[in-house]
């Protein structure tokens, strides 16, 4: 929609009805060119504040909003302020935008990728907290366990398997014990 459908349509719905219902201030009562200049003050409000990329459909609707709104506050029999139009204009138009902000993000996140598991993968021992260290420790721990018959054989056996596994998936992945030295590894003295 251009500027003068836009100008048209505010002037048609807005103004007309405004001018039918209501009595115009008692300063421009008599005076044509101030009624002209102040229905004009009323459509740049409405006009300026309402997204330029609205439909037509949807500037209608947007504009009954305004209307209803500006009826809602009006206590008077006189015809809107232009703060009270710009008001209800600029919140129309910010609900709007709402709308479809909140639209957008939800298409969004339907179609964006999963996100990932925030829980370490099954195969990231090091993601898992292990380390060489602790699985000796926990390993030797089960041991004792089962030795002092806190625990069953077979169960301390499968629990070890846990460690020794993430054991074997750090030292797969070239983790090295801490308390191991690695000078001059490959370097002849």
């Amino acid at each position: 929609m251009d500027y003068d459908i836009r100008h048209n349509l505010i002037h048609e719905k807005f103004i007309l009805k405004m001018g039918k219902m209501y009595m115009a201030p008692k300063n421009i009562a008599n005076d044509s060119e101030a009624k002209k200049m102040y229905c004009r003050e009323l459509r740049n409000a409405i006009n300026k504040r309402i997204d330029s990329g609205a439909d037509e459909k949807t500037f209608l609707s947007m504009l009954e909003k305004v209307w209803d709104r500006c009826i809602a506050d009006q206590s008077y029999r006189l015809w809107f302020t232009p703060a009270l139009v710009s008001k209800h204009a600029s919140k129309v138009n910010a609900e709007r935008r709402e709308a479809i902000n909140a639209t957008t993000v939800a298409v969004e996140k339907a179609f964006s990728p999963e996100q990932k598991d925030e829980r370490p993968r099954k195969s990231d021992a090091a993601g898992g907290g292990w380390t060489i260290e602790k699985c000796d420790e926990h390993i030797a721990n089960m041991e004792r366990m089962i030795a002092d018959g806190e625990i069953g054989g077979h169960m301390g056996r499968k629990l070890a398997n846990i460690p020794r596994v993430a054991k074997e998936r750090l030292i797969n992945a070239g983790h090295k014990p801490a308390n191991s030295l690695d000078y001059g590894v490959g370097v002849k003295s």
